[in-house]
């Protein structure tokens, strides 16, 4: 089993534009994916600040009640639970302009979506456009292998004994142990 290893990501908010007017953050936020020990840095100029607000108040704008405010540049903020994090600018109508960022963070060991990887080729399906065929390994031609064909259990019988009565018995001798030997071979 193979694990992945996650590493913390600090997102620029809203990239090179940063945290200012004429942004459109909900696309921004759309391109990026947030995971427990993710950063957001908030980076802007001096008539703004960040607050992070709960949903009803970043729907509404409403920048009375902020759950935490930041008034310095930089502004880092760690993304350590799951969940969606909402952050709006309270200058006078910022948010209302759409100076306004809700993020879904998501466990650090859950793998993100992405679009699907096509199949590979099977055995039987055509290859796609610009992919070489598989062509393996060509049939051989001639003689086919061999399996391994048993030595024969017949055996021709021994050749009769020459006038010699020593050559006749070595010569039955030598004679057996040719056949021990090919039925030792057949059990094996």
């Amino acid at each position: 089993m193979a694990v992945s290893t996650v590493h913390a990501v600090d997102h620029t908010v809203g990239g090179n534009s940063g945290w200012a007017q004429m942004v459109n953050y909900a696309t921004w936020a759309q391109g990026e994916t947030f995971t427990v020990g993710d950063t957001l840095t908030f980076g802007f100029s001096g008539t703004h600040s960040v607050d992070e607000v709960n949903q009803a108040d970043y729907t509404s704008c409403n920048t009375a009640s902020p759950i935490a405010s930041h008034t310095s540049s930089p502004t880092t903020i760690s993304l350590t639970t799951t969940g969606t994090f909402y952050y709006i600018c309270p200058t006078g109508g910022h948010c209302n302009s759409g100076m306004k960022l809700a993020v879904t963070v998501a466990d650090a060991t859950t793998t993100p979506p992405s679009s699907p990887s096509p199949p590979p080729p099977s055995a039987g399906t055509p290859p796609t456009a610009g992919t070489p065929p598989t062509t393996g390994t060509p049939p051989t031609t001639g003689t086919p292998p061999t399996t391994g064909t048993p030595p024969s259990t017949s055996t021709s019988p021994p050749p009769p004994p020459s006038g010699n009565g020593a050559d006749g018995i070595s010569n039955s001798l030598a004679v057996g142990s040719m056949i021990v030997a090919a039925v030792m071979g057949l059990l094996v």
